[in-house]
This record gives C-alpha cells, structure tokens and sequence, in this order.
C-alpha cells in the first residue's frame, strides 16, 4: 500500500509539472540484484529489466534536474559451499532450548524482486540543443522493493540439533525434526527493506523531429544504506516431525551473511519529448522604478536603488543593499548578512563574547550562568542529572553506564525464565539465573529493574493480558524474596500485543512466550 501511494503521489505531480519540465520513458537492461558476502558461500547478480518514467527540469543551457519513477526487477543466485554450515538458536516443541544447525551439499537459492526506484539527480549537459549533446546525472535512487521470492534447492541437508543443558547432540531424531533431507527444494518469501543508492548515469542524446530526443547511456546504482532486514533466522525452518516439510528461510535472514545491497549496472535506451519554449521579446527599454536602470540590468526592477548596487536600495544605509540584507531597516554587519551582533539568549552579551549563547548568564561568567550543586561531583548539575546522588556520564543523563557483561547476563536470565504450561508458577531451571541478576542488583545502588511479561496468541485476549501480568508479578515477587525494595522492580504485561516471532508456527509461539528483564537507573 506504500509503493502505491507514493507512486500515485509521483504520477500526479508529473503531471502537474508537464507545462515547464521534459518528459522521457526509458528502458534499462543489464546486471540487477543483491551484492553481498556469505561466509560460507557466493552470491551472483543476474541480469534485469526495468522501464523509467522521468522528466528534467532545466535551470540553464548546462543544467537541470532530473527525477521521475522506475520499476526494475532485480535477480540474485546465491550458493552455499558443500558442508557448509548455518547454526542458530531454537526453542523445541517441549519448550527447550537447543542450537539448531543446518549442513548443506550443493545449495543454490534464486532471489527475485521488483521494486520502485525514485531517482533525484543532478543534470549536466553541453549547450547546443539542437545537435548531439553530452549529458551526466549524478545523485541518489530511493529503491522501494517489493517482497522477495525464494527459490531454495539442495541436493542434501543434515539438520542437527545440540542441547546445552544436557550436553546432547542429535543427528538422527526425524519425528523430532532432525535428520537427512535428499534433493531438498522449497519456495518462499522474505522481505527486504527500502534503500537509499548512489546513482550516475552518462551517455549521448540525438536530436530528433518535433522536440524528440533519442538518449543512450550507461548507469550504475549502488546501494549505500543496506536492505538486510535484522532477523535471527535458521536456513530452513526447524518442524517436527521433518517429513512435514522443511522450509526456506534464505540465507538474508541467516546471521553469517554480511552488509547486503543492491546493485544496478548497464545500458539505458530513452526517448525524450517535450514542448518548445517560444523566444520571449524583451522591449529594448524598460525601468519599471524609474531609477534610470533598465530592468534587464536591474536586480530590484520595482525599487528605486543606485548603481553601485545594481539598482537596489540600501534603506539602513549599512553599505548592503537589501536584496542581500536580512536586516534592511536596522545597520548590520556584512558577515551577519546585515544583521546586528546576534544576542540568541537575550542575556545582553553578544554571541561573539558569549561562551554560553543559547543560555542566559551574567558578565562575570563571561555569558554563562553561576555554576550550579552537583552533589555526585560528576560535573553534571543536579537540575540536569537523572542520578544526582549517583556519579555518571553525561551521555547517559548524569547516571552510570551498565556493563555490557552484566546486560548479556541478564538477557541470558530472561531467556532461561520458564514456567509451568498455562500457569505462572516458575520452573527450578529458572532460579541460577534470577538468582545471578539478583546478585548484581543488591550491589548495584540505584539501579532498577522493569519485568515484561508476554504470551503467544493461543487463547482468548483477556487470559493472555492476565497470564502475562501473572507470570511478570511472580518474578517480581521472586526478587523481592532476595532482598530487593519493591520500589526497585517494576512489572508489567502485554499478553500478546508485541511478538518476537511469527504466531503461524509453533516455533514463533515458543518465542513469543517469554518473559524479558531490562536494566535502568
């Protein structure tokens, strides 16, 4: 639905701006797709097809504007190395978590997808319209892809699964979705997000019959903002029992491949056409103001000037006429573009003296005002610091930076938080890591902790909101049977209002059941 607006938005205002602006169509062919490495593989860009609607709308003789709309269809193989591998981390149907790896022989998926590309460029050409002339366009595209199809193949898979908490490697388990996959092929979607492309484009036009114009270029666009989606997807999708079908994820959701982007590269055929601008007859002798400039020569044709200033007046008689005067009734400086010294804080200290300009001070402070109590002695007020009695860093509004260790640990807690199916009460699996984040908090002063609690959509709306409330409180109250002020832990639910995951499987509906543990002063 967004590509559609912005595309009737984009046909509109062409034909809004037909009156002044050359139109042109085009084609474009060559090579098309997503430029990215696999770590354990390659990818290939095949070739693509694309037509333009644009138009140019010109400054000058040399330059001019060019924007306009495009579809494209963009082709990409993709091959994953034999005994390649891809691991990521799964929850089973039992509510287990194990590392879930897929090992591939003779991989190859295909990925095909159109998008809508909006070009912004700048034109340069040679003047003489009337002959061969040579153009450049350099700017950016806005690509606006659609869903990207998959097709996956394989002439094997070995899907294996290792539990941790068991030390346990299982290779060979079909009704529990581990094992062999022979001459394995799968057809699925993903999606990719918008990008922002450099693009550059310079050929030759041929002036034809009746204001036509017959353009052939190169072009290149390379993408610069990237199109991965952040995902933590496995290469094909974890099931059970394995003959229900095993399905591609795509190695653009899989963590081992890197920085994807678009790349566009070939040949433009274009055909330009527009109206002729009619030559307009100036009259020999016009002075409008009658200051005795005529009005071709005269930068304020309908105010009366001087010539020293190319018919403009200089009202506040500072030595800037006002055409280039933003102060015209008030004497100013040339470098203020004829505005006094500025005062933006009002505190009678011009800015140029001013060490504190955008805040009111005193003289005696060189223009900013008396220091204020810092009572943690971490140079941030009190007025503006979130921990006044908590030394920290202003980046962090005056309180402390959290350890990088202690948020990968309590992370690691929130994900070995299990309860009982259906109900709120805590598994003994649970306890080492709330046990550990309990820890930190009784020797961290200051620090707060916010418990969310979250279901899958299996149920009514009023059970998950409830459950979810239930399963957060009984963490608090865990906590606060290790010594932690209530006034320290804040629980909330959200039942099933923010998935993680895709509620259709019940891989998605395992991840969707959890509860999460953030960490703020």
């Amino acid at each position: 639905m967004r590509k559609i607006i912005i595309t009737a938005c984009f046909i509109s205002a062409l034909f809004q701006i037909q009156t002044f602006a050359q139109f042109s169509i085009a084609v474009n062919a060559g090579l098309a797709g997503l430029k990215y490495k696999i770590k354990e593989g390659q990818s290939k860009i095949k070739p693509g097809l694309g037509f333009d609607l644009g138009f140019t709308r010109k400054f000058s003789k040399h330059w001019g504007f060019v924007s306009g709309m495009g579809v494209m269809q963009y082709n990409t193989d993709a091959f994953m190395n034999n005994s390649s591998e891809a691991s990521e981390n799964q929850v089973d149907d039992m509510g287990a978590g194990f590392k879930y790896t897929v090992k591939t022989t003779g991989y190859k998926e295909t990925q095909n997808f159109t998008a809508v590309t909006i070009p912004l460029m700048l034109q340069y050409r040679t003047a003489n319209a009337e002959k061969t002339q040579w153009f450049f366009n350099t700017g950016a595209k806005l690509i606006l892809p659609f869903d990207t199809k998959i097709k996956a193949a394989a002439q094997r898979l070995d899907l294996s699964g290792y539990y941790p908490d068991f030390n346990l490697q299982i290779n060979d388990l079909p009704q529990h979705g581990f094992g062999n996959v022979n001459n394995w092929s799968s057809d699925s979607k993903t999606t990719i997000q918008p990008e922002i492309a450099l693009s550059a484009l310079t050929g030759i036009s041929f002036n034809l019959k009746n204001s036509y114009r017959l353009s052939i270029a190169v072009y290149c666009d390379y993408g610069m903002s990237g199109m991965k989606k952040t995902t933590d997807q496995p290469l094909v999708t974890y099931s059970t029992p394995i003959n229900s079908g095993v399905v591609a994820n795509s190695v653009l959701e899989i963590n081992n491949t890197g920085f994807v982007r678009s790349l566009n590269t070939g040949i433009q055929f274009k055909l330009d056409f527009g109206k002729k601008k009619l030559k307009v007859i100036q009259p020999e002798m016009v002075d409008w103001d009658k200051d005795g400039i005529t009005d071709s020569l005269d930068l304020c044709p309908y105010k009366p000037g001087s010539p020293a200033f190319k018919g403009c007046p200089d009202t506040d008689g500072d030595g800037i006429p006002d055409n280039l005067d933003n102060c015209p009734d008030v004497k100013g400086l040339q470098k203020y573009k004829g505005c006094p010294i500025p005062d933006r804080d009002k505190d009678g200290i011009n800015d140029e003296e001013d060490k504190c300009p955008d805040l009111p001070g005193i003289a005696a402070y060189q223009g900013c005002p008396p220091p204020e109590k810092d009572s943690d002695n971490d140079g941030i007020a009190d007025a503006f610091d979130k921990c006044p009695s908590i030394a920290g860093v202003a980046e962090n509004q005056g309180c402390p930076v959290i350890e990088k260790e202690v948020i990968m640990q309590t992370n690691l807690a929130a994900q070995n938080i299990l309860f009982t199916t259906g109900t709120a009460k805590l598994i003994g699996r649970s306890f080492d890591g709330l046990n550990d984040v309990a820890k930190i908090m009784r020797k961290t002063r200051g620090l707060h902790i916010y418990i969310d609690g979250h279901t899958d959509n299996v149920g009514t709306d009023d059970l998950n909101q409830t459950l979810s409330e239930a399963r957060a409180r009984t963490v608090q109250l865990y906590f606060k049977n290790q010594g932690l002020t209530i006034a320290r832990l804040h629980a909330a639910g959200f039942g099933k209002l923010r998935p993680i995951a895709d509620n259709k499987t019940a891989a998605g509906r395992r991840q969707n059941r959890r509860v999460e543990l953030r960490l703020s002063y």
